[in-house]
């Protein structure tokens, strides 16, 4: 395990409307040097006094997972080229959508990198949201 800085930049489209966010955390990173793989565990705040924990667990260039454990808690397996049935737990309830992934791009080492991921997500309600996502990583020394 290392720890690493992270700059995790967001494009999302819903129903015409975009918006962008940036993220900057620090987190742990641990490496596989096996195969490839690799996951980031971050904190985050929602908001003023709530944080989250996200795990970016990235299996390949096929599958990565996301969970995030706090109030508003998403679980997606993107897959590419693939729709998957995940759900976005909120305290008032559950939200069922459907994840298809488009792309995924990773030049991530050992060091660090950037991955880069393509997503739909169509919502219980028929909204579908078009996502982008890059993650940059660097190992602090």
């Amino acid at each position: 395990m290392k720890r690493c800085e992270l700059t995790i930049f967001n494009h999302h489209s819903l129903n015409g409307e975009k918006t962008e966010s940036k993220v900057n955390a620090t987190g742990d990173f641990h490496w596989d040097g096996d195969n490839g793989s690799f996951k980031i565990v971050y904190k985050e705040e929602l908001e003023e006094a709530v944080e989250s924990l996200t795990t970016i667990d990235f299996r390949d260039m096929e599958h990565i997972s996301i969970s995030r454990s706090g109030p508003l808690s998403p679980n997606l397996e993107l897959v590419k080229n693939k729709a998957k049935e995940c759900k976005y737990e909120t305290p008032f309830g559950d939200i069922a959508m459907i994840v298809t992934t488009d792309e995924i791009k990773s030049n991530v080492t050992a060091e660090g990198g950037t991955l880069e991921i393509a997503y739909n997500i169509d919502f219980n309600n028929g909204d579908i949201s078009d996502n982008n996502s890059k993650i940059t990583i660097k190992e602090i020394h």
